[in-house]
């Protein structure tokens, strides 16, 4: 995405710097390193410039180079509101037409010298007392789709989600959930007030704890934002240019996505350190492995890699394969029969189901077996291009 950007710039400054000590630094990667090495651990500049061996001007125009080129190609790629909110195959919240969470976070600074600044930077909750103010939007599928620009943190919640544009995009299809900060628009749905002098419903109070329920994404959105040091310490930017810690945030968001994808991608819940490759194995009834499929990612649908192994194809009505219950959908494919909804399985389909669960043993031992080496039954590390070659190796 910024791949061209970052070397037409290391090829430009190269050009410019001739032999000088920049030059070894000045290669698309390096940038991007340094780049995110700031961001993530928000170090001093004059720490930066003694470990790469560069001035301390130098490393700070590297830096702003970076999150320029960052801001202007990956944020436009990775953060944007979803084409079709009003779809009804949209992902959505508690109700079908909950389609956004919006919330505002705060980015610590320094105190100001300006009087004026003071007043208009005051947060008594923030680390330093003085805070920027943004406001990020997300769907319910966890991702980023838009962010404010740096405000006052004297400036409502309700005037900043106004002067986004967001509202325009709202309907009774297309509706928007937030805090009570958010109270006085008419598809914003935030949680019930409880009445002066009075108390909540039971039906406001379960009201409430759905939509409170829902929000959790969007705190857990904040906190990972705050991974990034330079968020979630205290920015040492200049307060007098917000337009610059605009550019750092929405380029901290537009990598949040970028590591969302990644770990959806990997993201398998029943295996310990939670992310995790997948791969496919299949035997005989001699206990053999006769087949073993490439690695896949763990969000990889079962089915999906059988169908895109081949091994269908040798099936018939002599030759049918045994599976569990990720694999329904095949002809030939023989998996235990679900329960019927609201009803129970007859005796019949429990004593067929035990049959096949009982042949099935064979396939677990062998993944036990798999798993006795180390590289298979721990937290794998090779790199990824090795690992297919690994796996029909032990499986051998």
């Amino acid at each position: 995405m910024c791949e061209q950007s970052l070397v037409n710039y290391c090829s430009h400054k190269s050009k410019e710097q001739g032999d000088s000590t920049i030059t070894p630094y000045l290669f698309s990667m390096n940038l991007l390193a340094v780049a995110l090495w700031y961001l993530k651990h928000y170090h001093a500049e004059r720490y930066i410039a003694i470990e790469l061996n560069l001035i301390r001007s130098t490393v700070n125009y590297i830096f702003s180079e970076a999150v320029d080129i960052l801001h202007s190609c990956v944020y436009p790629e990775l953060i944007s509101l979803p084409a079709d909110m009003s779809n009804r195959t949209t992902v959505h919240g508690p109700e079908e037409h909950h389609k956004l969470i919006v919330d505002s976070t705060c980015i610590a600074i320094p105190q100001p010298y300006d009087l004026d600044q003071r007043k208009a930077y005051y947060h008594s909750k923030s680390l330093t007392n003085y805070t920027f103010q943004i406001q990020i939007v997300c769907d319910f599928s966890h991702r980023l789709v838009h962010i404010s620009e740096c405000y006052h943190d004297s400036v409502h919640d309700i005037t900043i989600l106004r002067e986004l544009g967001l509202l325009e995009h709202t309907e009774e299809t297309v509706q928007i959930i937030a805090d009570k900060g958010y109270v006085g628009e008419e598809y914003v749905i935030t949680p019930r007030k409880k009445p002066r002098r009075g108390e909540l419903t039971d039906e406001d109070k379960n009201f409430n704890r759905d939509i409170n329920n829902t929000r959790a994404a969007i705190e857990n959105i904040n906190q990972r934002l705050k991974t990034y040091a330079i968020l979630g310490g205290v920015c040492r930017e200049a307060c007098d240019d917000p337009h610059k810690i605009t550019k750092i945030v929405h380029a901290v968001s537009a990598l949040c996505n970028l590591s969302l994808d990644q770990h959806k991608a990997y993201y398998h819940s029943k295996n310990p350190p939670i992310y995790a490759f997948k791969i496919q194995i299949a035997c005989d009834f001699s206990h053999r492995i006769l087949h073993v499929s490439e690695f896949c990612h763990g969000s990889v649908h079962d089915i999906k890699i059988l169908r895109e192994s081949g091994l269908l194809e040798h099936t018939e009505k002599t030759a049918q394969i045994i599976a569990d219950k990720g694999f329904v959908g095949e002809e030939y494919v023989t998996t235990p029969r679900k329960k019927p909804r609201r009803g129970e399985l007859t005796d019949e389909d429990n004593n067929f189901n035990r049959d096949i669960n009982s042949t099935r043993a064979a396939i677990e031992n062998i993944n036990q077996r798999l798993k006795i080496y180390a590289n298979l039954g721990g937290v794998y590390s090779v790199a990824s291009q090795k690992r297919y070659f690994l796996i029909k190796y032990i499986a051998i």
